[in-house]
């Protein structure tokens, strides 16, 4: 009894954010193409149950993508802590009518906007844009 009124306790504050190592996450990227900017990144499951944030990003693109390391959720939104790799597969866009991926702002070496977090492009070739996390500030 004492056991289950403990997780009861704590249940409602692991709900507020989670920190997660993986090997390989699928994810979905906010892209808003106008800006040349990642606007959000989101898991492709949680996406799949609720497509509010989809709503709410009318501006933005979504495209397929992974990430490995360690990351933050925060409601449906994640936060790659740093060192993590970020691969979007630009060619592979969700949810949308073909669009393409903005070309502008996402060189190799650019520090770009992750949502909450920076990074910078490691690699942008045919299909796929390399980022690595630096940290989780604006």
């Amino acid at each position: 009894m004492k056991k289950t009124l403990v997780v009861l306790l704590l249940l409602p504050l692991s709900m507020f954010a989670q920190t997660k190592t993986t090997q390989g996450t699928q994810i979905v990227a906010a892209v808003n193409a106008k800006k040349n900017e990642i606007v959000a990144l989101y898991a492709l499951s949680d996406i799949k149950k609720d497509k509010k944030p989809l709503q709410n990003c009318a501006d933005c693109t979504f495209f397929l993508g992974e990430l490995k390391g360690a990351y933050e959720q925060l409601g449906l939104s994640l936060s790659p802590k740093e060192g993590a790799t970020l691969k979007v597969f630009t060619e592979q866009e969700v949810f949308a009518v073909k669009t393409q991926f903005p070309e502008k702002g996402f060189q190799a070496k650019k520090e770009v906007v992750l949502g909450t977090t920076k990074a910078t492009v490691i690699e942008n070739k045919k299909g796929e844009l390399i980022l690595k996390t630096k940290n989780n500030e604006k």
